[in-house]
């Protein structure tokens, strides 16, 4: 064979070459680019923390607006009777992207009045969404965003993970911190600034959601105030007890401190500030994206809000 006819030859095992390369390539699966959403919705506080579930879910209405089972759990697998999926499907239907039925999951947890629940349900969300979270990351090969919506009591729940979540260390980030309606407690209302949460919306209503308010915290730590002047009993402890108690406040409250991640919102549906079950009724829900976009709107002009605790906010529905 000639010199031209060699280097021919080895043009042609070279452009072939390449096209196998090519098509190698070309059908090794690529991971996608599409960010991948987790909702969780946390529960409030349940019947159940004032009467034993074996009388009150007698009642069959009572039990398909509440129940939802304990733990970590997708909506989808949650029988259609329940109103917990209700909540999922009015979402998913206003915003599929948003709010997939695929990856909308809901933590149950025993929904009692006691702090001591609210830590050990903290515990048990923060292990089972680290391993959401890492079997998220085995199959997509990147962090899921992550929005947690939380009502009342849950959004207590959700500021709870902070403990159990060390700086260095955390598996995960919450990108959005929904909280509606949650009793702000001395207990938890400073972990709202640990660099787990990006963002955080704490939408409330006025006047007529008495029941945000009314949990009794003071009387969990006067309750400690005086085991602690029990057992250190003296002239110091007591003086240390009164300042204690000047500081006291005996219900929660509404708002958050100010801070920059933050955007409060007093709502109003329609006419009236909403009551503290209508956060979980299909009106506010189905306006529940559109509440969030005008809160980035607000958070965009921040300057402007950013010497006040909350902004109003009004909203017109259908329904």
């Amino acid at each position: 064979m000639s010199k031209k006819g060699s280097n021919i030859a080895l043009f042609l095992a070279l452009i072939g070459l390449a096209f196998l390369i090519q098509s190698s390539l070309s059908q090794t699966p690529k991971h996608s680019d599409k960010q991948h959403y987790i909702t969780i919705w946390i529960h409030g506080t349940l019947p159940t923390a004032f009467s034993p579930k074996s009388i009150i879910y007698k009642f069959e209405f009572i039990k398909r607006f509440f129940y939802c089972k304990k733990g970590l759990n997708l909506a989808i697998e949650l029988d259609k009777k329940y109103h917990m999926r209700t909540i999922a499907q009015t979402l998913n239907q206003v915003s599929t992207e948003l709010f997939s039925m695929d990856s909308f999951y809901f933590f149950g947890w025993s929904g009692n009045l006691r702090t001591c629940h609210r830590e050990k349900a903290a515990k048990l969300l923060y292990e089972q969404l680290s391993d959401l979270v890492h079997q998220y990351y085995c199959i997509h090969q990147k962090q899921p965003y992550i929005r947690i919506i939380c009502f009342s009591h849950g959004g207590n729940v959700a500021l709870l993970l902070s403990r159990h979540c060390k700086r260095k260390q955390c598996p995960f980030f919450i990108n959005e911190l929904i909280l509606l309606a949650c009793p702000v407690q001395e207990e938890t209302r400073s972990f709202l600034k640990h660099m787990l949460f990006k963002k955080i919306y704490s939408i409330h209503s006025h006047y007529f959601d008495l029941l945000q308010v009314l949990d009794p915290q003071g009387l969990h730590i006067l309750k400690n105030i005086l085991k602690n002047v029990i057992k250190n009993y003296s002239w110091k402890g007591l003086k240390n007890a009164w300042e204690s108690l000047k500081k006291l406040r005996l219900f929660s409250e509404r708002h958050f401190q100010p801070q920059d991640n933050l955007t409060q919102i007093c709502l109003k549906l329609n006419w009236r500030y909403p009551m503290h079950i209508d956060f979980l009724l299909k009106p506010f829900l189905k306006s529940l994206p559109s509440i969030l976009d005008k809160a980035d709107i607000l958070t965009a002009k921040k300057s402007r809000y950013i010497q006040k605790s909350f902004v109003h906010m009004k909203i017109k529905t259908n329904e």
